[in-house]
């Protein structure tokens, strides 16, 4: 059985340092590697590198969005992803505005108050705004994944990063098969065996893969900091919620993922649920 205490333990050894991501602008924190992974668009990062161009028409779009979502204002946040979809073809955006819309929607969703007097209006009004705001992200995620697909050319960095915004997208909507098909190019068209084996951890953890603890533990290793995060997963798909809690808890201090939230507020609802 994989031993999360050890790996729990280790978090605190790592530095705690970050940068904002090529990609989409976020801060996000990195490992002592020569690259990382975002916690928020989990594209990777080569540091010390200059950003290639492709890479700066994304970031520089997703900018107004990324602002708003770093300032706490989702208003804004909410208007400048909506202008950025209006005729949007480029899947990167796309996909970006996909993990932004399904972050905004989960904490559209939750934030309820049952403490509301009446017919809790102002509930059922986040409940249908999260549920919007889910079906802009699903979009964007499909559009994603066909755009990319389209536009695949002989530029092998680009190419494999698009193949990976495929990969991410099909797991964002639970299209398991796609994923796989996805990760298998991957694997034929980059040589950037940290990237593949990053989509394969993913892959193995969310489908509850047979060496799924094998695939985990090579990327646990390298100390990238996202991988923790799947280890939380992982405990939380196998019933170790107080191991996955204790150390979401951890990571909290070292990273922010949105993702992470998302699951320590499952977890916490599960082990209330299970009081009761």
């Amino acid at each position: 059985m994989l031993n999360a205490a050890k790996y729990a333990k280790a978090l605190d050894k790592y530095a705690r340092k970050s940068v904002e991501c090529p990609h989409c602008g976020m801060q996000t924190a990195v490992s002592d590697n020569a690259y990382s992974f975002c916690n928020f668009c989990e594209q990777r990062i080569d540091l010390g590198k200059s950003i290639p161009e492709h890479e700066k028409k994304a970031r520089d779009a997703f900018a107004p969005v990324a602002s708003g979502f770093k300032a706490n204002d989702t208003d804004a946040a909410l208007a400048a992803a909506d202008r950025l979809l209006k005729g949007n073809t480029d899947p990167e955006q796309l996909y970006l505005l996909g993990l932004f819309y399904s972050a905004a929607s989960w904490a559209k969703y939750n934030d309820r108050d049952y403490a509301l007097r009446g017919f809790m209006e102002p509930n059922a009004a986040r409940i249908r705004s999260g549920l919007e705001l889910s079906a802009k992200a699903k979009e964007c995620f499909y559009k994603a994944i066909k755009l990319a697909g389209d536009a695949q050319a002989d530029n092998a960095a680009a190419d494999g990063q698009l193949l990976f915004i495929r990969f991410m997208g099909c797991m964002r909507l639970r299209r398991k098969a796609d994923a796989m098909r996805a990760l298998q190019e991957l694997r034929r068209a980059d040589r950037q065996n940290a990237l593949i084996g990053y989509a394969y951890a993913v892959y193995a953890v969310e489908t509850g893969a047979r060496n799924a603890d094998k695939a985990l533990i090579d990327m646990l290793e390298g100390g990238e900091p996202n991988s923790f995060y799947y280890l939380a997963r992982y405990l939380a798909l196998r019933k170790r919620l107080k191991e996955a809690a204790a150390l979401l808890e951890r990571l909290e201090s070292v990273a922010s993922l949105p993702a992470a939230r998302e699951l320590a507020y499952g977890i916490r609802q599960a082990q209330q649920a299970a009081e009761v």
